[in-house]
């Protein structure tokens, strides 16, 4: 009985803790302009509260390419793909080797 009584005290003093309202700024983050101010053009310096039951909506990702550039073709993605793949297997194979060698030099030092 005590054990659950224990349980649930500590998930309550758990859950009160996770309530508690971040510290304010100290004095010299708000002289100085913090780390918020440090930020690239574009990103929101603090995050908008959002009622309770209210979703947010999705926040768009930068685009991966400039829009002026050209995009890759199928082609060529798939090309470096199979280049990439084959890449991989290599460096498998040289790693299945070294965990070879490893495991002989170890049986070798008993």
């Amino acid at each position: 009985m005590k054990l659950i009584l224990g349980l649930g005290l500590l998930l309550a003093a758990a859950s009160a803790f996770a309530q508690v309202p971040p510290a304010p700024p100290r004095a010299a983050e708000r002289s100085l302009g913090g780390y918020a101010d440090q930020a690239p053009r574009g990103f929101e310096k603090e995050p908008k509260q959002v009622p309770y039951g209210i979703k947010a909506p999705p926040m768009a990702a930068p685009p991966m390419v400039p829009p002026g550039a050209a995009q890759p073709s199928n082609a060529e993605i798939a090309d470096l793909l199979r280049k990439q793949t084959a890449a991989i297997k290599a460096l498998n194979g040289q790693l299945g080797e070294l965990e070879g060698r490893i495991g002989k030099l170890e049986r070798g030092a008993r």
